[in-house]
């Protein structure tokens, strides 16, 4: 699974990024599970204005997709329209 956690720093901008990465991800076999909505802190001083969760098949297809030419090209624009941090969490570990 995926996290992308991406303050929109200009959100006319980042709305054309959301466009065009939305049939990359498809075709990678991505599903949206979590994007835009109100994000509301309950501890901690984080406070994302943004909060994009994302689950693949595969390690392999998260991997390809965000490697992928055509993801490449609008990395620019991912850049100049917000601030913030991709991480993967691989897996889910059932409490003992």
């Amino acid at each position: 699974m995926l996290w992308l956690i991406l303050p929109s720093t200009i959100p006319l901008l980042f709305s054309q990024y959301l466009a065009r990465v939305a049939p990359i991800i498809e075709r990678h076999y991505g599903r949206n599970l979590v994007r835009g909505g109100t994000v509301t802190p309950i501890t901690g001083n984080w406070h994302p204005q943004c909060v994009l969760i994302i689950k693949f098949s595969t390690k392999e297809d998260l991997v390809q997709c965000f490697s992928c030419e055509e993801y490449k090209t609008i990395v620019p624009i991912r850049d100049r329209a917000s601030t913030g941090s991709i991480v993967m969490v691989d897996g889910y570990r059932q409490p003992v």
